[in-house]
């Protein structure tokens, strides 16, 4: 292979290009993302770029004579040659060689350092997230942020993708069996405003509306006071709106929480299987007042007008919202 020799006037240098490197060059085409001009005059960025390549040994150069480069090929070429060249003007100043990094100015050496840690930032990353992820599949027992088994025990429930607890074990939390495992205990009842004065489980909380979610998420939270805080959503039946607003906590949760998987504010969530009915049907001790109200009934049939389309407005607004974030990223 013919070996060119570097001179340090790139009008002495475009001359000795050889026929087929201008053959080479002269096949490529324009390419506007790298930011290399196509004409042919002598001080465009093109053929200056060309001259730039003459300048290396074409022993140096790891591509074939023959084949074809790309603007993206010269840009990486041309990075090379200017390293070259400052080792080579340092190599003739102190009269020994150098190390090709020495050549590196100060900016550029950060500049690669700082990639080089942030790529090993973000493939240790890359690790975390696949390694939490098998952890939680691999594992069911675990919690959603993999850290720890559930408190509770849990039964199959209608939702195969939400975690279900019996109303035996609701009533077992009630009454604080399991406090030595648990610093404190949400109950989120989802039905209607109606339904929950008309009877609920002691100690719950209405929560029917997404904004009620987006709140409960938006308070400050003492991580050494309460270590395993768990949450239990129901509805009536446990069949519809308690499983949505689970899911959405859990949703909202992990969105807030996304550069950090899996970590989570309320990593430990239930659902009542068999809702507040079930629960009250045999525990109605443990309800206040000790009383049930059914969603649908002759008495509150505007109440149940209103409510629902309260809470499908809800769910409209959440969506747009979401689908806005969606557009400004």
């Amino acid at each position: 292979m013919t070996s060119l020799t570097l001179k340090k006037d790139d009008e002495e240098i475009e001359g000795s290009i050889t026929p087929s490197i201008k053959r080479s060059f002269s096949s490529l085409r324009p390419d506007e993302d790298s930011g290399l001009g196509w004409d042919r005059n002598k001080n465009s960025p093109f053929m200056l770029s060309c001259s730039r390549l003459a300048a290396l040994k074409m022993d140096d150069v790891t591509k074939p004579q023959s084949s074809m480069w790309s603007p993206h090929e010269i840009k990486g070429q041309e990075r090379n040659i200017v390293q070259k060249r400052l080792f080579i003007n340092q190599e003739s100043m102190s009269g020994t060689k150098r190390p090709l990094k020495d050549a590196c100015t100060p900016v550029f050496k950060k500049t690669r350092s700082s990639n080089i840690t942030s790529g090993e930032n973000i493939a240790d990353a890359k690790v975390s997230v696949i390694d939490a992820v098998d952890r939680l599949s691999g594992e069911p027992g675990l919690i959603a942020n993999g850290t720890r088994s559930y408190c509770l025990p849990t039964v199959p429930g209608k939702h195969r993708d939400l975690t279900s607890i019996s109303y035996h074990t609701m009533a077992a939390l009630v009454r604080g069996n399991y406090s030595d495992d648990i610093g404190k205990v949400t109950i989120i009842d989802c039905r209607y405003p109606y339904e929950y004065n008309g009877g609920h489980i002691k100690g719950a909380v209405n929560i029917y509306l997404r904004e009620g979610i987006r709140k409960l998420l938006s308070l400050p939270r003492d991580q050494s006071a309460h270590k395993n805080h768990i949450i239990v959503f129901h509805c009536e039946f446990s069949s519809e709106r308690g499983p949505k607003m689970y899911r959405f906590l859990r949703s909202e949760d992990r969105e807030l929480h996304k550069e950090n998987y899996p970590q989570l504010s309320y990593p430990e969530v239930y659902l009542l299987d068999g809702g507040y009915k079930a629960f009250f049907e045999s525990y109605k001790e443990l309800c206040e007042p000790d009383k049930y109200t059914p969603m649908l009934n002759n008495d509150n049939a505007e109440d149940l007008r209103h409510f629902r389309a309260a809470s499908k407005s809800s769910a409209t607004k959440m969506k747009r919202h979401q689908s806005r974030q969606a557009l400004r990223f």
